[in-house]
Parts: structure tokens; sequence; C-alpha cells
């Protein structure tokens, strides 16, 4: 046995000399069976169906094998030959160098075992055909043809295509979500846009399209269903514009937001979207308004719309068709703020629409909903976000060039700069031509907070404190290109922090339902929902601050009644404590309804409680305390 080992080991490969064409052969075909074979019979996974990030181990295992095939061969010819063990060494040399660094790529995903199962594959057949005379290995590339053949066939029926793990977790500072994604759109749209907007319990959708659906929750509330609206296209001359040659590709010809009207003849559905004038060959913003139907029974006519203002003048191509604006938001009753981008007339090759105040764009408009309309601000880019919160002051979130996305609390007559002021650059440059300092906004009005790099900035919400207390009050901001939510917390008109809480989906816009929860609507045409996660121990944590005066800490005594068994117990009754007369005044046992409303506001149940400053406001931290206590 030992000699013969030694015997192996010793060979020398190359005694024969092999054709490059058929050793080239050879290893491309070998190649093509160690990147695919490992993954389908461990992962069973075809290679071709996963996605881009994943692929890069087997492009770099290709490389290193492709490496090893041709120096080994040079080894192997040469007059001296390699002999089996150098030849190994070798192999592993160039599969380290290649795919060593995969280790220190952060978050990069490949199994460890399919790679060492590639390797040793690789090695070996690498190493085979330098082992048989010119016959064999005539028949050895037969084989392997077929082989790969066959795998192929098997691979394309049996195998599946790699599917991403759907995350049903969002983390933040303050607070872990559940997600929840739902399709609303069996068919996905032409365009990316669109927006969502409450109704009743529910909400109403629209695509860029310009499709509508009405979305509710289901019995049990924790999943939404879709139904369609028997609504026209308000797109007024789209299948025109891409009946041309140059307008059928890549043009987001599209619905930019939606709002909801409530009238006393029912509720009116406003949309802001582009319009094309084919006689005049330029594009407009209008805003159109129609009666909220019920959901499609497939007999319905669809609903009409109704133009209420449509913008001036018509821009003529060409147009940057993302800059549009197009927001919409209720300033007062019957007054409706509508903002419009600059499409791309940025000063650089043309006049700055954005500072010229005969035209409606670069604007944040104020529409009397009768055809008329006046300009709040002027001096914006393209304004992807509208909020009038409810202190009435109106937030707008516009994007920058390369960077320079900002975040501005509107005055009413403001200019805030565009083109002339803006902390972005120019594509591919470091500066921006009309602005070649950039070091502030200048005479123009600076923004509460601006994005460097940009985020693609898009719509923003006010949180209110149901399922999240402690964000009540702050700007939840979504974004495109970041696939990230941004919670500002506000100190007056200062941003004191912008959180960004890691989403993975373009989220073009955004709404809180009436029990807290945050639904986004996402460039894939689908609605993600975020609720609060509920600590199964949050209970036990929110009573470990009650600890500190309700259990005696060493041999002190507490300065506070013991509130195991509280449940049950009568009020104000353990001796040795001094409660307030208030409290003492109150007959009867504590329930579940009695320590709610006590927690929830001591003084309020109880006037002079030493407790007055120590309420637990919070719902469901409240409601956890108290499940908590009842098994006490």
């Amino acid at each position: 046995m030992i000699n013969i080992f030694r015997l192996l080991v010793g060979c020398r490969l190359g005694r024969q000399r092999l054709s490059p064409l058929a050793y080239a052969t050879w290893s491309i075909f070998s190649c093509f069976l160690l990147i695919t074979l490992p993954v389908f019979l461990y992962q069973g996974l075809v290679l071709w169906g996963l996605p881009l990030q994943r692929l890069l181990p087997f492009y770099m295992l290709s490389v290193g094998y492709l490496l090893y095939a041709v120096l080994l061969y040079v080894f192997a010819q040469s007059k001296r030959g390699i002999t089996i063990h150098l030849a190994i060494v070798l192999g592993i040399v160039c599969f380290v160098v290649s795919i060593g660094g995969l280790y220190f790529v952060a978050e990069l995903e490949f199994s460890r075992l399919v790679l060492i199962s590639s390797i040793i594959l690789g090695l070996v057949l690498a190493i085979t055909p330098l082992l048989c005379n010119a016959g064999l290995f005539r028949l050895l590339r037969v084989i392997l043809l077929l082989l790969v053949v066959v795998l192929v066939f098997w691979m394309s029926s049996r195998g599946e295509r790699y599917e991403e793990e759907a995350v049903d977790r969002v983390n933040s500072a303050l607070y872990v979500m559940d997600r929840a994604d739902f399709p609303v759109v069996p068919t996905k749209p032409d365009v990316q846009g669109g927006g969502l907007v409450a109704q009743g319990d529910g909400f109403i959708a629209v695509t860029g399209d310009g499709e509508f659906y009405r979305l509710d929750w289901s019995v049990p509330g924790d999943e939404l269903v879709a139904a369609r609206l028997p609504l026209d296209s308000p797109l007024e001359g789209r299948e025109a514009f891409y009946a041309r040659d140059k307008g059928r590709v890549g043009f987001p010809f599209r619905v930019t937001d939606l709002l909801v009207q409530p009238t006393t003849g029912g509720d009116q559905l406003l949309v802001a979207h582009q319009i094309w004038n084919p006689d005049e060959k330029c594009f407009t913003l209008g805003v159109s308004r129609a009666a909220l139907p019920e959901a499609d029974d497939g007999d319905m006519e669809l609903r009409q719309w109704t133009r209420i203002y449509e913008t001036q003048p018509c821009v003529e191509l060409p147009i940057d068709p993302v800059e549009t604006g197009g927001r919409l938001a209720w300033l007062s009753p019957g007054r409706l703020l509508m903002t419009t981008g600059d499409h791309g007339k940025d000063g650089r090759n043309e006049p700055a629409l954005s500072q010229d105040l005969s035209a409606d764009y670069g604007k944040v408009l104020v529409l009397d909903l009768h055809g008329t309309a006046d300009v709040f601000t002027s001096g914006h880019r393209n304004p992807q976000g509208l909020l009038v919160d409810a202190a009435g002051q109106i937030w707008v979130t516009e994007h920058g060039p390369a960077g320079g996305d900002e975040i501005n609390r509107l005055d009413e007559g403001g200019n805030y700069g565009w083109p002339l002021a803006t902390y972005g650059t120019w594509y591919g440059q470091r500066t921006w031509p009309l602005n070649p300092d950039g070091k502030n906004h200048g005479e123009f009005i600076e923004p509460v907070h601006a994005f460097v790099p940009g985020i693609a900035i898009s719509n923003l919400i006010q949180l209110g404190g149901a399922q999240f207390p402690r964000w009540e009050g702050d700007l939840l901001i979504a974004t495109l290109k970041s696939e990230t939510l941004f919670r500002l917390r506000l100190h007056g008109n200062r941003v004191v922090y912008a959180e960004p809480i890691f989403v993975g989906e373009r989220v073009r816009d955004l709404v809180q339902a009436k029990d807290g929860r945050i639904v986004l609507w996402t460039d894939d045409e689908e609605v993600t929902v975020l609720s609060r996660r509920m600590n199964p121990n949050a209970g036990r944590e929110v009573y470990s601050q009650c600890q500190r005066c309700h259990e005696p800490v060493g041999s002190a005594q507490a300065i506070a009644p013991s509130l195991h068994g509280v449940l049950g117990r009568r009020i104000a009754s353990v001796p040795g404590f001094d409660y307030s007369p208030a409290l003492r005044s109150i007959k009867g046992n504590w329930d579940v309804q009695m320590l709610d409303a006590f927690l929830d506001n001591p003084s309020a149940f109880a006037p002079g409680t030493a407790m007055a400053a120590y309420g637990v406001p919070d719902d469901a931290d409240r409601a956890a305390l108290i499940r908590y206590l009842e098994t006490q």
C-alpha cells in the first residue's frame, strides 16, 4: 500500500501530448460542471436562477479553475512534467487566490460547503486528462459533454430559482416592527408612480398607470384586501404620446398622487397626473376630480374625470420626465397645495423655470378648485413630498441633483434657491455649475435638513402616537434609491437627528392607519404594513421599573406596597403604607379596568397620590404590565 501511494504521489503528469483545443474544451465543460453541480445537489438551486449578489463566488471560482487549468497544462506539457502532489498544491493556491478574498466581503452570502465541494471537483477534473491516454481522453470528453447536456435538462426541470426569504421584521432604535407585504396589482404596470391615501378605515391606491384600488382590512384586521375601482385613467394623451417612436421607451408618463375630498354628496377623488398635448407637442401637469365609486362588480361603467387645473405654460420636449413633482395636500377646506417640478429646465442650457414666477414649474402652488392658482413658494427642483402637519406647518421634500436632497419648511412667498443654490453637484462632477461654491444658500431660504449623498427622497408623514407613542410628532420620510425610511426628531425647526430604518423597498408613498400601523406604497405596486412587535417579555420589562419602589432593595423596606396579587385586592388595603386620602376614599377591589385607568393617569384617578409622576401612558406597555400582574 505504501509503495502504491509513493508511486502515485511521485507520478509525473504530461507524458503524452494533449491537443490544446481538446484540453480547452474539457476545461470549459468542467468549469460549467463544477460551478453548477454542487449548488444543485446541496441546495436544489440552478445557478442561473441566483441573484447577482450571490453569483460573485462562482465567478471567482471559474476564474480560479481556468487559471489552474492553464498553468497545469503548461507545467504538465513541459519536459519535466509535474507530480500529482505539486499539481494539487498548485490547484489549491489558484483557488485560494481567486476566492480567498470573499471571506472579507461584508454581507456576502455563500455556502462554504458548496465552495469546498467545487474546489475538490475542480482538482479532480483538471488533473484527469493528464492521467489518461489519448483514446481514453476522447471517451471521457464525450461522457463529459453528455453529462453536461443531461445535467442542464435535469436542472431546468427539477431545479428551483433562488428566492429571497421574506423579511418579517424591521428594526429601529425605539421599536421592533413586524412587516407584512400584500400584492395589490395583478399585473405590474408599465411605469412606477401613483400613491396611497387613507379613506374611512381603509385606503385608496393608484398605480402610475392610473389603475385605482380600494384596500380594506380583512375581518381579523391583519391583512389588506384589494378591489379594483371602476375609474377611467386620467392620463390624457398617454396613448398618443406612446404611439410616437421616441416616446415609447423609458418615459414614465404617470399619475403622481391622489387625495380624498369628503363632500355632502359622497367622497370625491382628486388626482395629479401628466398631460400630453399632441398638437403643441408639450407636457403639462393636471389635477382632475371624479366621484369615488364602489368596488368594480364587472357591470359598472367607468367613471370619468373632470379637469380642475392644468399648469401653464405647456413644456416642450425634451424634458426630464421624472422631475415633475405632483404631490397634493389640503391647505384648508377648498384650498389645495400642489408641487411641481422643473421638468429638467434648470438654467444650464435654457432659462430656469423654478425662478420664473410667470411659469407654474419648480413651485408649490395653491389651487382654489375653481381653476385658478397662485404661487405659494418657488425655487424647487423636484418636490416629491408634501405635508401640512398638526400645527399647520408645511413641509416639502425634494430631490437635489447628485446629492442635496432637501427637507424644507415652507413660508408663503419664500424662494428656496433652485437652481441658483443647492448642496448637490452635477452628475459626474464635483460642483453644481450655477453655484460652484455650494457652501450655503446665500440669499435664499436654507433647507431644514439636506442629505449628502442623496437618498432619492419621496413623500413624508407626521406620526401619531398610536402604536408608536415615543415617535409621536416625528416626521417619517420615505426614499426610493436608499430603500430606507428616515425618522426625523424635530426641536422647533431644527432636525435633532435622522434615524435610518432600512426596509429594502423603493417606497413611493406612505400613510399611517387609524390604529397606528404604517402603510407603505412601494414601486413594486405592493403594500407593506409595519406594526409594532410586542415583546413577549414586555410586561416583565415594564414591571422592572416598578420594582424600585414596590419591592425591597437589600435590607431596606419597599416604599410602596407589593404589586404581587394586586388584582382582586381591596384598594389601599396593604398595612404599613400611607395612602393618599383620595385613594383611600375609593371603594372596591382592583380589577383590570380600574388598574388600567390608574396607571394611565394616576392624578386623575386619585388626586394627590404619590404615584402622580409614575404612570404608564403607553397603551401597549400598560396592557403588557397588567397581563404580567395577572400572573403574579
